[in-house]
């Protein structure tokens, strides 16, 4: 999980968490989906940042520092876009 979308969002932010739930989110992502880049559904606590500026960060237009997942599933028709 490196980008996450909000509901009703136009642009995706970056994700930035500390290493041990990064771990936590990218084993369980690798359980919900099939395919590398599927989407996944989550709630979660976070406080929205700017840019970043990192390899892979420098072109979201924002970054979303997460402290907490409440949810973390599958994705399902039902879910906000």
């Amino acid at each position: 999980m490196q980008v996450f979308i909000g509901c009703q969002a136009e642009e995706p932010l970056w994700v930035v968490a500390d290493d041990a739930l990064r771990e936590r989110l990218e084993t369980r992502y690798a359980e919900l989906v099939d395919e590398p880049g599927e989407e996944a559904f989550a709630r979660v606590r976070g406080t929205v940042g700017p840019a970043l500026d990192c390899p892979w960060c420098r072109d979201f237009p924002g970054s979303l520092h997460l402290e907490e997942v409440l949810e973390y599933r599958e994705a399902s028709a039902r879910d906000c876009r």
